[in-house]
């Protein structure tokens, strides 16, 4: 899981004004506004659905993609992902557990809109 904050200045509706807001990102999309000036925190509802749609995306694709970067590598007499292919077709099962253990954590802290 991929997280990101940046900090830019929106109006807010509460304070009626432009100020500093900060935007955290999860894997690219807008999780949470929260204005610096009076606190108010927009949540994205529908972030779960999407960082699991595009998870079980990632997650399908992942041999196709695997297998054009071997092809890849083939065309070029560069072998180094082979050697390493054994491990990441263990690893990746784990590391999808602990980017599905994140988010539902993410999903536990969210603050109220």
């Amino acid at each position: 899981m991929y997280k990101r904050e940046v900090e830019t200045e929106l109006f807010c509706v509460q304070c009626a004004k432009d100020s500093l807001h900060t935007v955290v990102y999860i894997n690219g999309i807008i999780y949470k506004i929260t204005c610096e000036t009076c606190g108010k925190i927009v949540v994205n509802g529908t972030l779960s659905k999407e960082v699991y749609g595009r998870l079980v995306e990632r997650a399908l694709t992942k041999p196709k993609r695997m297998k054009q970067e071997i092809e890849q590598e083939i065309k070029l007499g560069e072998l180094r992902k082979m050697m390493r292919l054994p491990l990441r077709m263990v690893s990746k099962p784990f590391r999808l557990y602990h980017e599905v253990e994140g988010i539902k954590k993410l999903e536990k802290e969210k603050p109220m809109t």
